[in-house]
């Protein structure tokens, strides 16, 4: 390794060896960058130059298992360009002692601090921990059941859900193959039994232990797969099915890698919240930091997003009138007005104009251009009111709200992407119940309490109810989450993902590759 002969690596020390090891060049050519190298030194300088990872002639038991692990950070939710300049296909014994602590203090900082920054679109430069925390990072517990991957989690943020994560990540990656094959599977297919190319799928990703398996293992693995990506595990293929078996293993699991990294951006949570997580088509209530409700919900489609937003929830409206946006009213409504005058009636709409009330027959409805729309509408309340019988305001520049439906049917979808913008609730009353009977500022409670709501119900009237201590709503985008013990790969419905996965994936060597169709 440069400076000494083989004669003379006889007389030398280990502790010569590894300083002559951590000349700053030798280090460069390895790899390491150059913010790195007198973090080495003086690490080892530190240690007096003593071994870690090796003895005289090989490594040792623990360096052996490092050297494997970190050749793989793929399980920790680390790119596999991140550390391509690594140049582990170089190594002997004493390099492999220099790089298991160079790459561990890449790894920390990445698992602490992140790798792609929060306002632009960009991965950090790479850069390692402090020399202290260096040395809490290259002690590993011997005398325990964590394994070294989940003590390398720990240097990760302590956030239960990023623990939790992390903890799949490894499970998943150490039961299934890091498939890079991409796949072209038809976005429907009747018979799924006869569709080749998704028993190929099943099989590269792991799901299948050969090709040649029976029709009833083929079916239970594809309904595995499909409850295991936020699916109805129907074993039948339409395109949700299609899209998840065509997308990679490792495309999943930058996906982990990105929502990983977006619970690093987050702040804590107050103590009572809604959280809303699109792609898995979820409200959880929190009070206490304790889950009292978890509810299905309903998003807008591809065509009219729900947002991402912060927001505070200050008032309950029972029995909401429902004020048609302009882009509906124009869009959808009066095409059908324009065939049928009687659609307003028939559906409890009120024609406005300049605030005043109107005869809808007392318009001209087909001379009113198409995209337009001159007045305003507004829907009684009731139960056929497309708010339903709850609505729950927060000031938003979107001008979206949470609310009831009628339509309680489309709650039995695994995809449930049907809205303008707003988010429909399964329950409603249980989440505003829950919400009044802990709503309280400086020990005063709401004077509407659950029971309360009960009466106003019965009144059927339109009734607005203010809330003391308005409940902090988090509505986000996290396409990976953790469940019973799995991850669970949500569809990407808006493909918000992309932007990031693109950086991640390819700004490097990696790169997924087409698989052609296998002939059967």
């Amino acid at each position: 390794m440069g400076k000494v002969t083989a004669l003379d690596e006889l007389k030398i020390s280990i502790q010569e060896k590894i300083k002559q090891s951590v000349d700053e060049s030798l280090l460069v050519d390895l790899g390491i960058d150059t913010s790195t190298t007198e973090l080495i030194y003086n690490f080892y300088e530190a240690n007096g130059f003593n071994p870690k990872w090796i003895n005289d002639s090989t490594l040792t038991e623990e360096g052996k298992k490092l050297k494997i692990i970190l050749s793989n950070t793929v399980q920790f939710g680390i790119p596999i360009a991140r550390y391509s300049d690594i140049k582990w296909y170089k190594t002997n014994f004493l390099q492999d002692e220099i790089l298991i602590t160079a790459t561990l203090a890449y790894l920390g900082n990445d698992l602490q601090n992140g790798f792609l920054e929060k306002d632009i679109l960009a991965l950090k430069p790479l850069q390692p921990v402090s020399l202290k925390r260096l040395e809490e990072i290259t002690h590993f517990k011997e005398n325990t059941t964590s394994s070294y991957e989940r003590q390398i989690v720990q240097f990760g943020p302590a956030d239960s859900n990023y623990q939790q994560l992390a903890i799949g990540l490894i499970d998943y990656c150490a039961q299934y193959p890091i498939d890079t094959n991409t796949f072209l599977i038809k976005n429907y297919q009747i018979d799924s039994l006869s569709n080749h190319q998704a028993r190929e799928a099943l099989y590269s990703k792991g799901y299948l232990n050969n090709l040649e398996s029976s029709k009833l293992e083929y079916i239970a693995a594809l309904k595995y797969f499909q409850s295991q990506n936020g699916l109805i595990s129907d074993g039948k293929i339409n395109k949700y099915t299609a899209t998840a078996l065509n997308e990679s293993t490792y495309h999943k699991l930058m996906r982990t890698a990105l929502t990983m990294e977006k619970w690093r951006w987050k702040n804590e949570y107050p103590r009572k919240h809604i959280k809303i997580n699109i792609p898995e088509y979820t409200l959880r209530l929190y009070t206490n930091n304790t889950l009292r409700s978890e509810n299905r919900i309903i998003v807008g489609k591809t065509e009219t997003r729900t947002p991402e937003l912060t927001a505070q929830i200050n008032q309950l409206v029972i029995y909401p009138y429902w004020y048609v946006p302009q882009s509906i009213a124009s869009k959808e409504i009066l095409p059908l007005v324009k065939r049928n005058v009687n659609y307003l009636a028939k559906n409890h709409f009120q024609v406005f104009r300049k605030n005043v009330e109107i005869n809808p027959r007392s318009v001209n409805w087909a001379r009113i251009k198409k995209g337009t729309f001159p007045y305003k509408l507004r829907q009684e309340f009731g139960p056929d009111n497309s708010l339903g019988i709850l609505k729950f305001e927060f000031y938003n520049t979107y001008g979206v709200y949470l609310h009831d439906t009628p339509n309680k049917a489309l709650f039995n979808n695994d995809i449930r992407a049907f809205s303008h913008g707003c988010i429909r609730l399964q329950n409603p009353v249980d989440i505003a119940k829950i919400i009044l009977d802990n709503d309280s500022i400086h020990f005063k409670r709401n004077e509407i309490t659950s029971v309360e709501m009960d009466r106003l119900f019965q009144l059927f009237d339109n009734y607005k109810i203010n809330l003391r201590d308005p409940v902090p709503i988090f509505v986000e985008y996290k396409t990976v989450t953790f469940q019973e013990n799995r991850l669970i790969f949500h569809p990407d419905i808006y493909l918000k993902d992309e932007k990031y996965l693109k950086l991640m994936i390819f700004k490097g060597t990696v790169k997924e590759k087409k698989k052609p169709a296998l002939i059967m």
